[in-house]
Order: structure tokens, then sequence, then C-alpha cells
């Protein structure tokens, strides 16, 4: 593993502050749709948010809130018909998304071999 510098999403809250108490959904468990993200209520909520966007957005996500969050979160978008993520976040949580660059872990692989025949 290494660490390099590279482009990443800063999350942040926005301009009107956090609106995460009107976020709460009556699912228990994350969801894999591509156009939701739900996460049952727990000490970590913003910190799987991230890692959740993190796929999604194809770049890592970094939790720059300095919020504790214990609730319930659900995040709704259709980045075909609106509202895209970037929107969403910001209605639906007040928080938003920053291009930045950030440090990241990098698995490093230095050497490989075709597999033998068997």
């Amino acid at each position: 593993m290494e660490s390099r510098e590279l482009p990443i999403y800063a999350m942040l809250i926005g301009k009107d502050g956090p609106r995460l108490a009107g976020a709460a959904h009556d699912a228990a468990s994350p969801s894999d749709a591509g156009d939701q993200i739900t996460i049952r209520a727990g000490n970590n909520s913003l910190s799987i948010l991230a890692y959740e966007l993190s796929w999604r957005l194809g770049r890592p996500v970094v939790d720059e809130t300095g919020v504790q969050w214990s609730g319930k979160l659900a995040l709704n978008w259709n980045d075909a018909a609106g509202p895209t993520v970037w929107t969403a976040i910001q209605e639906q949580l007040g928080l938003k998304l920053e291009p930045a660059k950030g440090t990241v872990p990098v698995l490093l692989i230095d050497h490989a071999d075709a597999p033998s025949p068997n």
C-alpha cells in the first residue's frame, strides 16, 4: 500500500447548514440501487454515506463536515430525469460535494506472473 495525492470529492456542509433530521427513511439497511442510498441509524452514518457515494461517483468521497450523526439517512436521485446526485445531496441533506485533492491509499502491484499450466 502507498499513499498518493489524487482527486477526491470533499463532502462539506452546504450554505444553509445540514438538514439531516429530515433525511430519515424507514428502510433498515443500505440500498444498492443506483439512484438511492439508505443508511440505518448508527454513529457512522456520514462515513457510510461517503463510502456509498465513493463507489457510485468513481472517486473517493471524504467526510469533512465535522458532523456526528447517528440517525437514518436517505438520498434519492435520478441523473437521467433529475434531480442529479449533486442537487439531491444539497436539497435533501444540506451537504455538498466539492472536487479536491486528498491523500488516498493505493494498492501497488510490483510483479505478476501468468499462472502455470496444470
